[in-house]
């Protein structure tokens, strides 16, 4: 059984209707969908563990910056702590894969990694995520 998980039909794309009508509607209801489109990622244990539909990948479409996206719009809008988690949790992991490429001579996986890597900091160094008592 797979249960792809990307943007592209997957929890992430899915999720994303539900906070779109959310954010033009304030409808409660649409944020609980948000958040059990979510907890697909939880049955699955994505971030933390590939499979196969969670493609060894980080590129937007299908893997981690997708993800990534995902995690930083739920914690924008709920604030809750299980959110900011995953996005530490996939920050580290991105970081970890672009240092080692990034010595390796590979110029088409550096520039990849490189701007993934960039789009984890900038989620990391929003103001909401600023103001959270782990990082003062």
């Amino acid at each position: 059984h797979i249960c792809y998980v990307g943007y592209c039909g997957g929890p992430v794309g899915t999720a994303r209707y539900f906070y779109d009508a959310y954010i033009k509607t304030k409808d409660d209801s649409f944020l609980d969908a948000f958040e059990d489109a979510i907890d697909g990622l939880v049955l699955v244990d994505a971030p933390y563990h590939r499979s196969e539909g969670y493609w060894e990948v980080d590129n937007y479409c299908c893997g981690t910056a997708g993800i990534l996206q995902l995690f930083n719009a739920a914690y924008i809008i709920t604030g809750k702590d299980k959110y900011l988690q995953k996005i530490l949790a996939i920050f580290l992991s991105i970081g970890q894969k672009w240092l080692t490429i990034k010595h390796s001579g590979n110029k088409l996986l550096k520039e990849k990694y490189q701007k993934i890597f960039q789009s984890a900091w900038v989620t990391m160094t929003a103001q909401q995520v600023s103001q959270h008592p782990w990082y003062n």
